[in-house]
Protein backbone atom coordinates (compact mmCIF):
# COMPACT_ATOMS: atom_id res chain seq x y z
CA UNK A 1 0.00 0.00 0.00
CA UNK A 2 1.92 3.36 -1.14
CA UNK A 3 1.81 6.35 1.35
CA UNK A 4 -0.93 8.28 -0.09
CA UNK A 5 -2.93 5.00 0.10
CA UNK A 6 -3.16 4.75 3.67
CA UNK A 7 -5.41 8.16 3.06
CA UNK A 8 -4.94 11.82 4.46
CA UNK A 9 -7.05 11.52 7.38
CA UNK A 10 -5.58 8.54 8.90
CA UNK A 11 -2.35 10.07 8.06
CA UNK A 12 -2.45 13.33 10.00
CA UNK A 13 -4.87 11.45 12.71
CA UNK A 14 -1.30 9.15 13.17
CA UNK A 15 1.03 12.62 13.27
CA UNK A 16 -0.73 14.19 15.56
CA UNK A 17 -1.22 11.72 17.92
CA UNK A 18 2.30 10.46 17.79
CA UNK A 19 3.00 14.35 18.36
CA UNK A 20 0.79 14.52 21.56
CA UNK A 21 2.23 11.44 23.17
CA UNK A 22 6.03 12.23 22.30
CA UNK A 23 6.13 16.18 23.24
CA UNK A 24 3.09 17.02 25.02
CA UNK A 25 1.41 19.04 22.35
CA UNK A 26 -2.14 18.94 22.84
CA UNK A 27 -4.73 17.43 20.83
CA UNK A 28 -6.76 20.44 19.95
CA UNK A 29 -4.31 22.77 19.22
CA UNK A 30 -3.09 20.58 16.15
CA UNK A 31 -6.74 20.01 14.99
CA UNK A 32 -7.33 23.47 14.68
CA UNK A 33 -3.94 23.97 12.15
CA UNK A 34 -5.33 21.21 10.69
CA UNK A 35 -8.73 22.55 10.17
CA UNK A 36 -7.14 25.94 8.73
CA UNK A 37 -5.31 23.58 6.14
CA UNK A 38 -5.58 22.37 2.43
CA UNK A 39 -7.19 19.28 3.43
CA UNK A 40 -10.35 18.38 2.29
CA UNK A 41 -13.60 18.90 4.90
CA UNK A 42 -14.21 15.14 5.26
CA UNK A 43 -11.40 14.18 6.45
CA UNK A 44 -10.65 17.12 8.81
CA UNK A 45 -13.51 15.56 10.19
CA UNK A 46 -12.79 12.23 10.07
CA UNK A 47 -9.01 13.29 11.35
CA UNK A 48 -10.66 14.85 14.46
CA UNK A 49 -12.81 12.14 15.22
CA UNK A 50 -9.88 9.73 15.25
CA UNK A 51 -7.46 12.10 17.27
CA UNK A 52 -9.80 12.92 19.94
CA UNK A 53 -11.85 9.41 19.66
CA UNK A 54 -8.31 7.55 20.16
CA UNK A 55 -7.24 9.52 23.35
CA UNK A 56 -10.67 9.83 24.82
CA UNK A 57 -10.96 5.87 25.16
CA UNK A 58 -6.98 4.53 25.36
CA UNK A 59 -7.55 3.31 28.74
CA UNK A 60 -10.09 0.72 27.12
CA UNK A 61 -8.42 0.57 23.69
CA UNK A 62 -5.26 -0.62 25.71
CA UNK A 63 -6.97 -3.44 28.05
CA UNK A 64 -8.31 -4.88 24.14
CA UNK A 65 -5.17 -4.73 22.74
CA UNK A 66 -3.02 -6.32 25.62
CA UNK A 67 -5.52 -9.34 25.11
CA UNK A 68 -4.36 -9.89 21.58
CA UNK A 69 -0.48 -8.93 21.52
CA UNK A 70 1.70 -11.45 22.89
CA UNK A 71 4.10 -8.55 23.70
CA UNK A 72 3.26 -5.73 26.79
CA UNK A 73 1.87 -2.71 25.23
CA UNK A 74 4.13 -0.36 27.30
CA UNK A 75 7.21 -2.62 25.27
CA UNK A 76 6.23 -1.30 22.01
CA UNK A 77 7.73 0.91 19.72
CA UNK A 78 5.82 4.27 20.70
CA UNK A 79 4.56 4.99 17.07
CA UNK A 80 3.46 1.05 16.27
CA UNK A 81 1.56 0.96 19.85
CA UNK A 82 -0.38 4.60 18.39
CA UNK A 83 -0.88 2.73 15.11
CA UNK A 84 -2.66 -0.43 16.88
CA UNK A 85 -4.64 2.20 19.11
CA UNK A 86 -5.90 3.87 15.89
CA UNK A 87 -7.06 0.93 14.18
CA UNK A 88 -8.62 -0.47 17.70
CA UNK A 89 -10.64 2.77 18.25
CA UNK A 90 -12.05 2.45 14.72
CA UNK A 91 -13.06 -1.16 14.61
CA UNK A 92 -14.60 -0.90 18.05
CA UNK A 93 -16.07 2.35 17.65
CA UNK A 94 -16.82 3.36 14.53
CA UNK A 95 -19.45 1.15 12.78
CA UNK A 96 -19.31 2.50 9.30
CA UNK A 97 -15.08 2.05 9.07
CA UNK A 98 -14.28 -1.16 7.16
CA UNK A 99 -12.05 -3.31 9.62
CA UNK A 100 -9.80 -3.72 6.42
CA UNK A 101 -9.47 -0.30 5.94
CA UNK A 102 -8.32 0.90 9.53
CA UNK A 103 -6.10 -2.43 9.45
CA UNK A 104 -4.60 -2.13 6.18
CA UNK A 105 -3.43 1.86 7.09
CA UNK A 106 -2.29 0.93 10.31
CA UNK A 107 -0.08 -1.79 9.18
CA UNK A 108 1.39 0.97 7.00
CA UNK A 109 1.83 3.10 9.24
CA UNK A 110 3.86 0.84 11.27
CA UNK A 111 5.94 -0.55 8.96
CA UNK A 112 6.63 3.38 8.40
CA UNK A 113 7.70 4.06 11.68
CA UNK A 114 9.56 0.61 12.78
CA UNK A 115 10.29 -1.44 9.69
CA UNK A 116 8.72 -4.74 8.23
CA UNK A 117 8.61 -6.98 11.62
CA UNK A 118 6.54 -4.20 13.12
CA UNK A 119 4.18 -4.20 10.57
CA UNK A 120 3.78 -7.89 10.74
CA UNK A 121 2.94 -7.56 14.49
CA UNK A 122 0.79 -5.25 14.25
CA UNK A 123 -1.05 -7.21 11.48
CA UNK A 124 -1.24 -10.08 13.38
CA UNK A 125 -2.79 -8.25 16.68
CA UNK A 126 -4.79 -6.56 14.74
CA UNK A 127 -6.81 -9.66 12.53
CA UNK A 128 -6.91 -11.17 15.71
CA UNK A 129 -9.00 -8.33 17.02
CA UNK A 130 -10.59 -8.10 14.26
CA UNK A 131 -11.21 -12.09 14.72
CA UNK A 132 -12.25 -11.84 17.76
CA UNK A 133 -13.72 -8.59 19.11
CA UNK A 134 -17.14 -10.31 19.48
CA UNK A 135 -15.36 -12.56 22.72
CA UNK A 136 -14.13 -9.67 24.24
CA UNK A 137 -15.21 -9.24 27.90
CA UNK A 138 -15.19 -5.84 29.24
CA UNK A 139 -14.77 -5.09 32.86
CA UNK A 140 -17.79 -4.13 35.03
CA UNK A 141 -18.28 -0.50 35.43
CA UNK A 142 -18.46 -1.50 39.23
CA UNK A 143 -14.55 -3.73 38.80
CA UNK A 144 -12.90 -3.78 42.19
CA UNK A 145 -9.68 -3.58 40.44
CA UNK A 146 -7.99 -0.70 39.57
CA UNK A 147 -7.07 -1.94 35.77
CA UNK A 148 -10.69 -3.10 35.51
CA UNK A 149 -12.13 0.75 36.36
CA UNK A 150 -9.42 1.96 34.05
CA UNK A 151 -10.69 -0.24 30.93
CA UNK A 152 -14.34 0.47 31.91
CA UNK A 153 -14.51 4.30 32.31
CA UNK A 154 -11.28 4.71 30.36
CA UNK A 155 -9.87 7.00 33.42
CA UNK A 156 -6.85 6.20 35.15
CA UNK A 157 -8.13 4.76 38.05
CA UNK A 158 -6.22 7.05 40.59
CA UNK A 159 -8.56 9.93 39.21
CA UNK A 160 -11.85 7.90 39.53
CA UNK A 161 -11.07 6.82 42.72
CA UNK A 162 -10.10 10.33 44.19
CA UNK A 163 -13.51 11.37 42.14
CA UNK A 164 -15.40 8.26 44.27
CA UNK A 165 -14.24 9.48 47.50
CA UNK A 166 -15.64 13.24 47.38
CA UNK A 167 -18.43 12.93 44.72
CA UNK A 168 -19.73 9.62 45.84
CA UNK A 169 -19.98 7.09 43.09
CA UNK A 170 -23.04 7.54 41.39
CA UNK A 171 -21.94 11.21 40.71
CA UNK A 172 -18.62 9.66 39.79
CA UNK A 173 -20.55 7.22 37.14
CA UNK A 174 -22.12 10.92 35.53
CA UNK A 175 -18.78 12.30 35.43
CA UNK A 176 -17.19 9.30 33.88
CA UNK A 177 -19.56 8.95 30.88
CA UNK A 178 -19.81 12.82 30.66
CA UNK A 179 -15.95 13.01 30.08
CA UNK A 180 -16.32 10.20 27.13
CA UNK A 181 -19.08 12.37 25.82
CA UNK A 182 -18.19 14.84 22.61
CA UNK A 183 -18.23 18.69 24.23
CA UNK A 184 -20.96 20.72 22.71
CA UNK A 185 -19.64 23.51 20.23
CA UNK A 186 -20.32 27.18 21.91
CA UNK A 187 -20.54 30.39 20.35
CA UNK A 188 -20.64 34.19 22.33
CA UNK A 189 -21.99 36.76 20.06
CA UNK A 190 -19.70 39.60 19.07
CA UNK A 191 -21.24 42.49 17.86
CA UNK A 192 -24.32 40.74 17.19
CA UNK A 193 -27.57 39.39 19.26
CA UNK A 194 -27.57 35.90 19.43
CA UNK A 195 -30.39 35.41 17.02
CA UNK A 196 -28.86 37.75 13.84
CA UNK A 197 -25.91 35.23 14.04
CA UNK A 198 -27.84 32.32 14.14
CA UNK A 199 -29.39 33.73 10.89
CA UNK A 200 -26.10 34.57 9.26
CA UNK A 201 -24.94 30.84 9.64
CA UNK A 202 -27.85 29.16 9.05
CA UNK A 203 -27.41 31.08 5.64
CA UNK A 204 -23.72 28.85 5.69
CA UNK A 205 -24.80 25.48 6.10
CA UNK A 206 -24.56 25.80 10.05
CA UNK A 207 -27.40 24.72 12.38
CA UNK A 208 -27.44 26.11 15.76
CA UNK A 209 -29.65 26.43 18.87
CA UNK A 210 -30.47 28.86 21.76
CA UNK A 211 -28.06 27.36 24.81
CA UNK A 212 -30.16 26.06 27.62
CA UNK A 213 -27.65 27.79 29.96
CA UNK A 214 -27.12 31.66 28.51
CA UNK A 215 -29.46 32.53 26.07
CA UNK A 216 -27.29 34.80 24.83
CA UNK A 217 -25.34 32.67 23.44
CA UNK A 218 -25.83 29.82 20.61
CA UNK A 219 -24.95 25.65 20.40
CA UNK A 220 -23.82 24.46 17.30
CA UNK A 221 -25.57 21.28 16.08
CA UNK A 222 -24.38 21.19 12.66
CA UNK A 223 -22.05 22.21 10.46
CA UNK A 224 -18.47 23.87 11.07
CA UNK A 225 -18.79 27.60 12.00
CA UNK A 226 -15.04 27.83 11.71
CA UNK A 227 -15.31 27.85 7.69
CA UNK A 228 -18.39 30.83 7.49
CA UNK A 229 -17.95 34.13 6.61
CA UNK A 230 -19.49 35.34 10.52
CA UNK A 231 -15.91 33.57 11.72
CA UNK A 232 -13.92 35.54 9.70
CA UNK A 233 -15.68 38.68 10.21
CA UNK A 234 -14.97 38.52 13.91
CA UNK A 235 -19.13 37.73 14.77
CA UNK A 236 -18.73 35.10 17.53
CA UNK A 237 -15.98 33.66 19.46
CA UNK A 238 -16.41 29.80 20.62
CA UNK A 239 -16.02 29.74 24.39
CA UNK A 240 -18.39 27.09 27.15
CA UNK A 241 -21.18 28.74 28.81
CA UNK A 242 -19.37 27.86 32.06
CA UNK A 243 -16.41 29.97 30.90
CA UNK A 244 -18.49 32.75 30.03
CA UNK A 245 -19.87 33.28 33.27
CA UNK A 246 -16.39 34.02 34.97
CA UNK A 247 -16.25 37.37 33.67
CA UNK A 248 -20.19 38.06 34.72
CA UNK A 249 -18.89 37.79 38.43
CA UNK A 250 -17.17 41.32 37.92
CA UNK A 251 -21.27 42.62 37.15
CA UNK A 252 -20.01 43.75 33.31
CA UNK A 253 -19.74 46.22 31.92
CA UNK A 254 -16.63 46.80 34.33
CA UNK A 255 -16.66 50.52 34.95
CA UNK A 256 -12.43 50.79 35.02
CA UNK A 257 -9.51 49.30 33.47
CA UNK A 258 -9.37 45.42 34.01
CA UNK A 259 -5.99 43.73 34.59
CA UNK A 260 -6.03 39.83 33.32
CA UNK A 261 -2.68 37.84 34.69
CA UNK A 262 -3.27 34.71 32.49
CA UNK A 263 -5.00 35.99 29.53
CA UNK A 264 -4.26 33.73 26.37
CA UNK A 265 -6.43 32.58 24.28
CA UNK A 266 -8.60 35.48 25.13
CA UNK A 267 -11.93 34.34 25.71
CA UNK A 268 -12.54 35.69 28.88
CA UNK A 269 -10.62 39.26 27.98
CA UNK A 270 -12.34 39.58 25.01
CA UNK A 271 -15.76 38.91 26.39
CA UNK A 272 -14.74 42.22 29.24
CA UNK A 273 -13.69 44.47 26.47
CA UNK A 274 -16.49 43.84 24.65
CA UNK A 275 -19.33 44.38 27.01
CA UNK A 276 -20.64 47.84 27.12
CA UNK A 277 -20.52 50.87 26.84
CA UNK A 278 -18.86 52.30 28.59
CA UNK A 279 -16.19 49.73 27.01
CA UNK A 280 -13.04 49.36 29.60
CA UNK A 281 -9.56 48.92 28.60
CA UNK A 282 -8.22 45.74 29.44
CA UNK A 283 -4.41 44.61 30.29
CA UNK A 284 -4.32 41.26 29.06
CA UNK A 285 -1.37 39.31 30.15
CA UNK A 286 0.13 35.66 29.61
CA UNK A 287 4.08 34.60 30.03
CA UNK A 288 3.88 32.24 27.13
CA UNK A 289 4.78 33.66 23.72
CA UNK A 290 3.05 31.14 21.64
CA UNK A 291 0.16 31.95 23.47
CA UNK A 292 0.24 35.61 23.64
CA UNK A 293 0.52 35.50 19.35
CA UNK A 294 -3.11 33.46 19.51
CA UNK A 295 -4.08 35.58 21.67
CA UNK A 296 -2.60 38.57 19.16
CA UNK A 297 -4.94 37.12 16.68
CA UNK A 298 -8.13 36.98 18.30
CA UNK A 299 -8.02 40.59 19.22
CA UNK A 300 -7.13 41.19 15.89
CA UNK A 301 -10.16 39.40 14.60
CA UNK A 302 -12.72 40.16 17.10
CA UNK A 303 -11.70 44.18 16.18
CA UNK A 304 -11.00 44.89 19.83
CA UNK A 305 -7.37 46.60 19.38
CA UNK A 306 -8.37 49.82 21.20
CA UNK A 307 -9.65 47.83 24.02
CA UNK A 308 -7.21 45.76 25.00
CA UNK A 309 -3.23 46.34 25.20
CA UNK A 310 -1.20 43.35 25.29
CA UNK A 311 1.24 42.24 27.75
CA UNK A 312 4.34 39.33 27.79
CA UNK A 313 4.81 38.62 31.71
CA UNK A 314 4.66 36.85 34.79
CA UNK A 315 3.47 38.62 37.40
CA UNK A 316 4.78 35.62 39.96
CA UNK A 317 8.25 37.56 39.10
CA UNK A 318 7.28 40.95 39.69
CA UNK A 319 4.87 43.37 38.42
CA UNK A 320 6.14 45.37 35.27
CA UNK A 321 4.19 48.72 36.46
CA UNK A 322 3.24 49.98 39.83
CA UNK A 323 -0.30 50.79 39.25
CA UNK A 324 -3.47 49.38 40.79
CA UNK A 325 -7.15 48.24 39.02
CA UNK A 326 -10.71 48.12 40.68
CA UNK A 327 -11.20 44.38 38.56
CA UNK A 328 -8.21 41.69 38.28
CA UNK A 329 -9.23 38.56 36.50
CA UNK A 330 -7.26 35.04 37.54
CA UNK A 331 -7.55 32.47 35.34
CA UNK A 332 -5.01 30.57 36.86
CA UNK A 333 -3.07 27.93 35.49
CA UNK A 334 -4.19 24.22 36.46
CA UNK A 335 -4.48 20.73 35.78
CA UNK A 336 -7.54 21.06 33.15
CA UNK A 337 -9.66 18.00 34.74
CA UNK A 338 -12.99 20.05 34.29
CA UNK A 339 -12.30 20.11 30.47
CA UNK A 340 -11.06 16.45 29.75
CA UNK A 341 -13.97 16.27 27.31
CA UNK A 342 -12.26 18.22 25.08
CA UNK A 343 -8.68 17.68 25.71
CA UNK A 344 -8.66 13.67 26.49
CA UNK A 345 -4.86 13.58 26.27
CA UNK A 346 -4.78 15.77 29.66
CA UNK A 347 -6.03 12.57 31.86
CA UNK A 348 -3.08 10.37 30.83
CA UNK A 349 -0.75 13.09 31.89
CA UNK A 350 -1.87 14.11 35.07
CA UNK A 351 -0.07 12.45 38.51
CA UNK A 352 -1.83 12.17 42.12
CA UNK A 353 0.41 15.11 43.07
CA UNK A 354 -0.59 17.78 40.42
CA UNK A 355 -3.16 18.67 42.10
CA UNK A 356 -1.30 20.10 45.04
CA UNK A 357 1.38 21.16 42.95
CA UNK A 358 -0.79 23.21 41.00
CA UNK A 359 -2.34 25.03 43.82
CA UNK A 360 1.03 26.17 45.42
CA UNK A 361 1.36 27.85 41.66
CA UNK A 362 -2.27 29.45 42.09
CA UNK A 363 -1.56 31.11 45.62
CA UNK A 364 1.71 32.63 44.32
CA UNK A 365 -0.66 33.87 41.12
CA UNK A 366 -3.41 35.28 43.70
CA UNK A 367 -0.85 37.01 45.79
CA UNK A 368 0.37 38.74 42.82
CA UNK A 369 -3.31 39.89 41.52
CA UNK A 370 -4.22 40.92 45.34
CA UNK A 371 -0.80 43.24 45.13
CA UNK A 372 -2.22 45.19 41.91
CA UNK A 373 -5.78 45.51 43.23
CA UNK A 374 -7.19 48.57 44.53
CA UNK A 375 -8.73 48.71 47.85
CA UNK A 376 -12.67 48.58 47.14
CA UNK A 377 -11.86 46.23 43.67
CA UNK A 378 -13.03 42.88 43.18
CA UNK A 379 -10.38 40.08 42.19
CA UNK A 380 -12.04 36.77 40.13
CA UNK A 381 -10.43 34.06 40.59
CA UNK A 382 -11.03 30.98 38.40
CA UNK A 383 -9.80 27.40 37.16
CA UNK A 384 -11.19 24.64 34.99
CA UNK A 385 -10.20 22.04 37.28
CA UNK A 386 -12.62 20.12 39.75
CA UNK A 387 -9.98 19.66 41.64
CA UNK A 388 -10.79 21.14 45.84
CA UNK A 389 -7.01 21.69 45.87
CA UNK A 390 -7.15 24.24 43.24
CA UNK A 391 -10.77 25.31 44.26
CA UNK A 392 -11.81 26.34 47.43
CA UNK A 393 -9.38 24.70 49.68
CA UNK A 394 -7.16 27.54 47.68
CA UNK A 395 -9.14 30.51 48.01
CA UNK A 396 -10.20 29.28 52.03
CA UNK A 397 -6.49 29.60 52.40
CA UNK A 398 -5.88 32.73 50.99
CA UNK A 399 -9.00 34.65 53.02
CA UNK A 400 -7.26 33.25 56.14
CA UNK A 401 -3.77 35.16 55.17
CA UNK A 402 -6.21 38.32 53.67
CA UNK A 403 -8.57 39.85 56.11
CA UNK A 404 -8.90 42.64 53.83
CA UNK A 405 -10.78 40.58 51.59
CA UNK A 406 -14.12 39.04 51.55
CA UNK A 407 -15.86 36.28 49.72
CA UNK A 408 -18.84 37.74 47.19
CA UNK A 409 -21.72 35.50 46.71
CA UNK A 410 -21.56 34.38 42.87
CA UNK A 411 -25.38 34.09 43.44
CA UNK A 412 -25.86 37.43 42.51
CA UNK A 413 -24.37 37.63 38.98
CA UNK A 414 -25.12 34.21 38.05
CA UNK A 415 -28.45 33.61 35.97
CA UNK A 416 -30.85 32.55 38.90
CA UNK A 417 -32.30 29.68 36.75
CA UNK A 418 -29.01 28.05 36.24
CA UNK A 419 -28.16 28.12 39.94
CA UNK A 420 -28.36 24.41 41.20
CA UNK A 421 -26.60 23.46 37.70
CA UNK A 422 -23.55 25.90 38.60
CA UNK A 423 -22.98 27.33 42.06
CA UNK A 424 -21.63 25.44 45.19
CA UNK A 425 -23.00 28.11 48.12
CA UNK A 426 -21.32 31.54 47.27
CA UNK A 427 -18.90 29.75 44.44
CA UNK A 428 -19.33 29.13 41.23
CA UNK A 429 -18.55 25.11 40.14
CA UNK A 430 -19.78 23.79 37.04
CA UNK A 431 -19.27 20.33 36.30
CA UNK A 432 -19.47 18.37 32.89
CA UNK A 433 -22.04 15.53 33.57
CA UNK A 434 -24.60 18.87 35.42
CA UNK A 435 -25.98 20.86 32.15
CA UNK A 436 -23.44 19.31 29.65
CA UNK A 437 -20.94 22.08 30.88
CA UNK A 438 -17.15 22.44 31.23
CA UNK A 439 -15.87 21.87 34.60
CA UNK A 440 -14.74 25.25 36.48
CA UNK A 441 -14.43 26.65 39.61
CA UNK A 442 -14.30 30.64 40.71
CA UNK A 443 -14.71 33.00 43.19
CA UNK A 444 -15.52 36.41 43.48
CA UNK A 445 -12.94 38.11 46.05
CA UNK A 446 -13.84 41.83 47.05
CA UNK A 447 -10.91 43.84 48.81
CA UNK A 448 -12.18 46.32 51.66
CA UNK A 449 -12.08 50.35 50.60
CA UNK A 450 -9.57 52.14 52.74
Amino acid sequence: MAAAEIGAARRESFRILNRVERSGAFASRLLERLSGSALHRRDVRLATELVLGTLRWRGRLDFVLARFSRRPLPDLHAGVRTALRLAAYQILFLDRVPESAAVNASVQLARGCAGSGAAAFANAVLRALCRGRARIRLPSPDAPDPAGREAAHSHPAWMIDRWKERLGWEETRALLEANNRRAPVVLRPHGCAAAELSERLQAAGVETVPSPILPTCLRVRGGDPFQTPAFAAGDFYAQDESSQMIPLLFGLPVPGPVLDLCAAPGGKATQIAAAGPPFPLVIAADRNPARLRRLLANRRRLRLERQMLLLGADFRRGSPFAGRFPAVLLDAPCTGTGTLRRHPEIRWRLRPEDPQAMARVQAELLEAAAERLEPGGVLVFSVCSLEPEEGRQGVESFLRGHPEFRLGDVRGFVPAGVHDLTTDGPYLATFPHRGDLDGFFAARLERAPR
